[in-house]
């Protein structure tokens, strides 16, 4: 898988090319699979290269090599996945404004009287410190990635149902039957983990 001149990487590039292409969007990633370990990274894109590491737990895992290849192609069509439809420029601008300790766009609708004063909590919390305000930017970061990891799913599933949905709902899957339940992560004290959870059965 790792090393590229078998042509793993590139068959990766040219499925995305003729797939991406096929539904106008015309995309051609660079691809690179390392195999680390120790490195607790899974997948990434900086939206022009995804990194797969092939050592991680749900590749390793896999039985067979064709299974193996399944779990990198669901991680592959997953980054692929925000390359296509995560706005990367937006993300950047409401990064600066986070680290400012500023709404972006806006300044959020306060509809309740609780909506006013969460978001009292919040903007006190922040002006605590650099620390407290380097946490909110964390978490809110954080969130926003659970989110949008269901959105771009979601529109992969629909508008690549062939090979890419296949794969995808294959990893999905997975981790949906390794993933513990609400109630047992709560009696663990496990809360935000819980909450991630949470927010994906509706994302």
């Amino acid at each position: 898988f790792t090393v590229r001149k078998y042509g793993y990487a590139r068959f990766l590039e040219d499925i995305a090319s003729a797939q991406t292409k096929r539904y106008s969007y015309d995309r051609r990633p660079k691809v690179e699979i390392i195999f680390e370990p120790e490195n607790k990274l899974v997948a990434v894109t900086n939206n022009e290269e995804i990194i797969i590491n092939a050592a991680s737990e749900c590749v390793i895992n896999a039985g067979s090599r064709q299974e193996k290849h399944w779990k990198i192609l669901g991680l592959f069509v997953h980054e692929l996945g925000h390359m296509l439809f995560t706005d990367f420029l937006s993300g950047q601008s409401w990064e600066k404004y986070r680290k400012d300790g500023l709404w972006y766009p806006d300044q959020p609708s306060l509809l309740t009287l609780t909506d006013v004063e969460n978001e009292k909590r919040i903007v006190k919390f922040a002006s605590e410190g650099k620390r407290h305000l380097k946490y909110l930017s964390f978490l809110a970061h954080y969130l926003w990635n659970v989110l949008e990891d269901g959105y771009i799913e979601n529109r992969l599933c629909v508008q690549f149902p062939g090979m890419f949905g296949a794969a995808l709902k294959s990893l999905r899957k997975e981790m949906y039957d390794l993933s513990e339940s609400l109630g047992s992560l709560l009696d663990k004290g496990q809360d935000q983990t819980a909450l991630v959870q949470g927010l994906l059965q509706y994302a």
